[in-house]
């Protein structure tokens, strides 16, 4: 055992396959969610590079702080409200990146500070297969 994780070959033949895979299901998409945000685009026609022009008005917008603060039947909400840049003929890719990454941005800010506190928190105690919890 100690042969096998001494080596680092053998190590990056096991962990390589998860992380390929953790990069092509979390963080590509963060990262073209991101890009998205800083252009026009359509979903046909050509890409037009704007900038951080998209995320300055969503910031500005007051009903973008509305629906996402309120939760009621007839305020939508921020994942609701999305749907209003998606229409039958045409998408603004731009509107909803941008407003994705600045829904998401307060998690992944706490998630940076507090992961330690987080696995900190989680239980170091592993139970035996044949021991049992009994409830009260």
């Amino acid at each position: 055992m100690d042969k096998v994780l001494s080596n680092k070959k053998i190590i990056a033949h096991y962990v390589l396959p998860s992380l390929l895979l953790i990069m092509a299901i979390v963080y590509l998409p963060i990262l073209l969610t991101a890009y998205y945000g800083l252009i026009e685009w359509n979903g046909i026609g050509k890409m037009k590079f704007i900038g951080l022009e998209n995320y300055v008005v969503f910031l500005k917008d007051l009903k973008f702080w509305e629906s996402a603060g309120h939760s009621s039947d007839h305020l939508k909400t921020l994942t609701v409200g999305i749907q209003n840049f998606i229409g039958q003929y045409t998408t603004d890719w731009g509107a909803i990146g941008a407003t994705l990454m600045i829904s998401i941005m307060p998690i992944m800010i706490m998630f940076l500070f507090l992961s330690d506190r987080i696995i900190e928190g989680m239980p170091r105690v592993r139970l035996k297969a044949d021991e049992r919890i009994e409830l009260d």
